[in-house]
């Protein structure tokens, strides 16, 4: 089933990191236009264990420079989509992606951020899993969680510890458990 592991490497675009395992499946697909880097461990200072598995016919797309810091946990589950523009995310990341994923250019997310497009488990006959969109330019502060079938607009901002379960209005403010826009027509820098 696993096509490679990488325990530390270079692959053409794609950097890996100390204490970073790469799974990926012999029929999943891994196109960097731009380049990818896991495990770096930016101001932290150290690196901690570190994982990414790509299922079996999984798509993972980066149109852009994208780096995912230390402790980061990604998994892309079989059949499911993940498309990066540019940015970062911080360390400590968890991104479970079942169905799609989609993060624009330009966008920054803080430490201990956790993007999650799937519940694991259907409960009272609900969609267990829906795809989420994340735009251009978007801030997501640390510890905040974005959950299933939310979209987040262009230069929106997702406050620390929010719990994102509704789409955001394009630079927007949202803030609290869960997410309500509190401010609308920010702007912010990196």
């Amino acid at each position: 089933m696993l096509s490679f592991l990488v325990t530390r490497g270079r692959i053409p675009n794609l950097r890996v990191y100390p204490q970073t395992i790469v799974k990926m499946a012999n029929s999943s697909s891994l196109d960097i236009s731009g380049s990818l880097r896991l495990g770096p461990h930016g101001l932290v200072g150290r690196y901690y264990p570190s994982y990414a598995n790509f299922g079996p016919d999984s798509k993972i797309m980066v149109t852009g420079d994208f780096s995912i810091f230390t402790g980061l946990n990604l998994v892309v589950s079989a059949g499911a989509e993940l498309q990066l523009g540019s940015g970062l995310i911080n360390y400590g990341a968890e991104i479970l992606c079942s169905t799609r994923i989609t993060v624009g250019e330009g966008c920054w997310f803080g430490p201990k951020v956790v993007i999650r497009d799937d519940d694991e488990h259907e409960i009272d006959g609900r969609v267990k899993t829906a795809p989420i969109a994340i735009g251009d330019n978007v801030w997501v502060a640390g510890r905040a969680t974005i959950l299933k079938g939310v979209a987040v607009g262009d230069g929106a901002v997702v406050a620390t510890g929010a719990v994102v379960t509704k789409n955001v209005p394009p630079r927007a403010l949202v803030a609290g458990v869960p997410a309500r826009v509190i401010r609308e027509n920010v702007s912010w820098r990196p």
